[in-house]
């Protein structure tokens, strides 16, 4: 079998040999060193067309698998492949995981307890602040962070993640060595070094825009649950949750504000039946994950086992939020109540005290009724 995957590393260069026609090819021929040596006339039997089989053709002639492992392990590249023991478990229990799997970094068993988080590339700074908190929250209580290194909230997560010393994996919709967007570069050997890159597309591969659905069911492949933060109502967020109900993963909706066009793919997922969370541990209770203490250098929770006093070092981050504070420092008060002494569109409170109640500054004690967290 250690010979063998050298020719599942052949086949993953032939442009047209996906997962389906792969197992087609094992099945038939029993190993993949077997398919790669059959001729031509064996190929056009099990019914691969003809421009697959001409590739598989040349480059027969002309691939060197020690040589190619080796200018792998040049630029620091190493592959896995559905027949080997360290396989992402999760990834492999999906229809069609990739048979070989390019990884920059290092893939653990520890990253078996893996959340995917995902969202718009354009998110408001209300979608930055929850992504960052989900993420290092779920970061610092042993959850590997996915994403897909796309500007915004991908990005957002991954760092969020690294900033906490946690771990993350970037599935990219491209070969391993190539950095997209060009403004990730850092990002990308941030993550290798405290995660992974993966792709199952070969080194070189360019950037198109077909490649990038494939890449959504690996995100949530290799998690066990996939957080959508904030996105459009035609984000590609959508495709990757679609993914993840498809493979029998939860899929999360972060609430935001009806008004917010950003919000859209969020509230659509909770008409679907997607679980509201409004924080970290929403994730782990759903996913029956058993948690520490959260360790966010901000969350309300690592400041009470700190032993301060939580509400002590609240500072107000924005006027409507001093105005929230001092409203409530008489004693709880329902929402629509709050809004009308604070004179402002609900818009502009919703969000806020959403915001607040996942930082631990306010609580709902029932009913949309509001107090400051003791």
């Amino acid at each position: 079998m250690n010979n063998d995957r050298h020719y599942y590393l052949a086949f993953s260069l032939v442009e047209g040999i996906g997962p389906v026609r792969f197992k087609l090819l094992l099945e038939y021929f029993g190993s993949a060193q077997k398919a790669w040596e059959a001729p031509k006339a064996e190929l056009e039997k099990i019914g691969l067309n003809q421009k697959i089989v001409e590739q598989i053709v040349e480059k027969q002639k002309t691939f060197r698998p020690e040589t190619y492992i080796t200018d792998l392990a040049k630029k620091e590249i190493s592959f896995i492949t559905t027949a080997d023991s360290d396989y992402p478990e999760l990834l492999k229990q999906i229809s069609d995981p990739p048979f070989v799997l390019f990884v920059k970094g290092k893939i653990i068993k520890e990253d078996i307890l893996a959340v995917g988080i995902v969202g718009t590339r354009y998110p408001t700074s209300y979608g930055r602040e929850v992504t960052e908190r989900i993420s290092s929250d779920l970061a610092v209580s042993g959850i590997t962070i996915i994403s897909g290194m796309a500007r915004g909230v991908d990005g957002i997560a991954h760092r969020a993640a690294i900033e906490v010393g946690g771990r993350t994996i970037a599935v990219l919709g491209c070969g391993i060595d190539i950095i997209y967007p060009p403004e990730n570069r850092q990002l990308y050997f941030d993550i290798a070094k405290n995660g992974a890159v993966v792709s199952e597309f070969p080194p070189g591969m360019m950037v198109t825009r077909g490649l990038f659905p494939a890449r959504n069911r690996l995100i949530s492949g290799l998690s066990r649950g996939i957080v959508v933060t904030e996105g459009a109502k035609d984000s590609g967020s959508l495709i990757t949750a679609s993914d993840a109900a498809k493979q029998g993963r939860d899929v999360f909706a972060v609430p935001g504000s009806i008004t917010n066009p950003m919000s859209a793919a969020p509230l659509y997922l909770m008409k679907d039946g997607a679980k509201i969370i409004t924080c970290a541990k929403d994730v782990l209770d759903e996913l029956g994950i058993i948690y520490g203490a959260l360790k966010s250098h901000e969350s309300a929770f690592a400041k009470a086992t700190a032993g301060e006093p939580v509400r002590k070092n609240f500072r107000a981050e924005s006027p409507i939020e001093e105005a929230i504070f001092s409203i409530l420092a008489s004693g709880g008060i329902q929402i629509d109540q709050m809004i009308r002494k604070l004179e402002k569109k609900p818009e502009e409170v919703l969000p806020t005290i959403t915001l607040m109640e996942i930082q631990g500054k306010v609580k709902n004690i029932g009913n949309m009724t509001y107090a400051l967290c003791a």
